[in-house]
């Protein structure tokens, strides 16, 4: 059940995300407007369409080591070029990067470079494929579409 949170002559709108946690829907001057914001949240919560505005703060190469590749359920052989894509590209390109923080610019520059050193069209496919799997396929962390 969604609630309001005074402080001073502000409302702040609260309800509780997927996980039980107690989560800010934003403040307002108005009750009625911190209730709205917060019941709006909770139904997000009750559809399944919440995502965390948490997602996308963890480092790529936490992402794909701890979450991603170990829950992927694959052919051993796709499994093992998947382990070397990152070995040999993503994780000098990406790994230190926030997910949330990777943009298409990014993506773009790092397919050029790998044109660059004469990586073949076949394998940079590949990779970005790899790439955009990881990226594209988990709770609403995609890469930014903006530069």
């Amino acid at each position: 059940m969604a609630w309001i949170e005074a402080r001073g002559r502000r409302y702040r709108g609260m309800y509780r995300d997927a996980s039980g946690k107690k989560r800010s829907a934003g403040w307002s001057d108005s009750k009625r407007e911190a209730k709205r914001l917060a019941v709006a949240q909770e139904l997000k919560v009750a559809a399944g369409s919440w995502h965390s505005p948490d997602a996308g703060k963890v480092l790529f190469s936490t992402y794909w080591e701890e979450q991603w590749l170990p829950n992927r359920l694959v052919q051993p052989t796709t499994y093992s070029g998947y382990e070397s894509y990152y070995r040999t590209e993503l994780r000098d390109a990406f790994g230190d990067m926030e997910v949330r923080m990777i943009k298409t610019s990014h993506v773009q520059r790092w397919v050029v470079d790998m044109s660059k050193r004469g990586v073949s069209a076949k394998t940079i496919r590949e990779k970005f494929r790899c790439l955009s799997v990881c990226l594209g396929g988990r709770d609403g962390c995609r890469p930014s579409t903006t530069a």
